[in-house]
């Protein structure tokens, strides 16, 4: 869960209708060239057909409230060179109940491995369409250049 919220007791077991699975991959990007464009080849393997991008490894638990925040790219999790990761919003008004979470968790190779959590290229391609959603502006995706990552 990218936020660490405890899932709420209630007596006849966990409460989960708060949390979604979010793909972090859409799949309504699967086989859009424009979409793949900017991933390498092994990434872009993860996520050529719907079959392979409906997998946990393009996937994070997220509560109901900021998922909808998630797939509009207000926010997303950065990755920092020493693997410690952090949530970015985009824009002052954008993604206004994240402010209640303090931090991310943390995936590391170990926990990944335990868990079949998430890939982290995709998770870096994410942060990477939200940083050319927000600086290039209208939701279009735009080519990388001397201006740009």
């Amino acid at each position: 869960m990218a936020t660490e919220q405890e899932v709420l007791a209630r007596p006849r077991g966990a409460n989960f209708t708060g949390f979604q699975v979010a793909h972090i991959f859409p799949l309504a990007g699967v086989g859009s060239l424009e979409w793949l464009s900017g991933m390498t080849a092994a990434t872009r393997s993860l996520v050529q057909t719907r079959k392979l991008a409906d997998r946990p490894l393009n996937a994070t638990l997220l509560q109901a409230d900021i998922h909808a925040l998630f797939d509009d790219y207000q926010w997303s999790i950065w990755i920092e060179s020493d693997g410690t990761q952090r949530m970015v919003r985009f824009e002052k008004s954008g993604a206004p109940s994240l402010d209640q979470y303090e931090s991310v968790v943390q995936w590391s190779p170990e926990t990944l491995a335990a868990t079949n959590g998430p890939n982290l290229d995709l998770v870096r391609h994410h942060f990477y369409v939200a940083l050319v959603t927000h600086f290039r502006g209208f939701g279009r995706r735009g080519r990388a250049g001397a201006t740009m990552l």
